[in-house]
C-alpha cells in the first residue's frame, strides 16, 4: 500500500470515540530521532503526526528498547516504526499502562507487550485541585453542570458528598484531556521549530 493511501485509511478509522488502544507496524516514523541514520522524509512525519493529533491519541513510551525494527544488514539501520497508541479516555481508565519490548530475534520487528498496570501495587493518588483550572474558560461550565445535576441521597449531606465525588471524577477526566492536548501542541511546535532549524542549516 502506498503511503498516501495508508494515511487516507488511517483518517477513515472511526474507533476513537471511546476508550481504545491499538498498535502495530505503521512503517512510518514520527521524528528524525526515530531512525538511527537520521534520514527521514519530513513530509510523511508531519502527515503521520497530523493524524495522531487529529484523533487526540497518546503514544505509549516503549520500555527496554529505543528502536523496534532492523533491516538485519551488516551495517544495520534501526527505526521505530512499531507504535502503540491509546485514546485519552483509556489513559484515564488505565493511568499506569505501559509497553515493554521483548527480544527481537528471529524477526526483524520487536514484539511489544501491552500491560494495563492493573496489577501494580501502587496506592491510588489523592485528588488534587490544580490552580490553573480556575483560569480555564471551561472550568466554570463544568462546576455549573455538575452542581445542577440530580444526585440521589437521603439528606443534604449525602447529596453534597455525591456531587463532590462526581465533580472529582468529571474534572479529573477533563484535566487529563486538556493536559494531553497541551502536550500535543508543545510537541507540534517543537517539531516545527526543529524543521525550521534544519531548513536554515540546509
Amino acid at each position: 500500500m502506498e503511503r498516501h493511501d495508508f494515511i487516507d485509511e488511517l483518517h477513515s478509522w472511526n474507533i476513537f470515540s471511546e476508550a481504545a488502544f491499538f498498535g502495530g507496524d505503521f512503517n512510518l516514523v514520527r521524528y528524525q530521532k526515530d531512525k538511527s541514520n537520521g534520514l527521514v522524509d519530513f513530509k510523511w512525519c508531519e502527515k503521520f503526526n497530523e493524524w495522531i493529533d487529529s484523533k487526540s491519541l497518546l503514544e505509549l513510551e516503549l520500555m527496554g528498547r529505543k528502536f523496534t525494527w532492523s533491516n538485519n544488514q551488516k551495517n544495520p539501520i534501526f527505526s521505530n516504526i512499531d507504535q502503540i497508541f491509546c485514546s485519552t479516555e483509556l489513559d484515564c481508565i488505565f493511568p499506569l499502562v505501559s509497553a515493554k519490548a521483548l527480544p527481537r530475534e528471529p524477526s526483524d520487528h520487536v514484539p511489544i507487550v501491552w500491560d494495563s498496570g492493573c496489577n501494580c501495587n501502587i496506592p491510588k493518588p489523592r485528588f488534587k485541585f490544580e490552580k490553573w483550572w480556575l483560569g480555564h474558560s471551561d472550568f466554570g461550565k463544568i462546576v455549573e453542570k455538575v452542581s445542577g445535576e440530580k444526585v440521589e441521597g437521603n439528606n443534604a449531606v449525602d447529596i453534597w458528598n455525591g456531587k463532590v465525588r462526581k465533580f472529582r471524577r468529571v474534572v479529573k477526566g477533563w484535566s487529563n484531556n486538556v493536559e494531553a492536548k497541551t502536550r500535543r501542541t508543545k510537541e507540534r511546535l517543537s517539531r516545527e521549530y526543529d524543521n525550521l532549524d534544519i531548513l536554515a542549516e540546509s
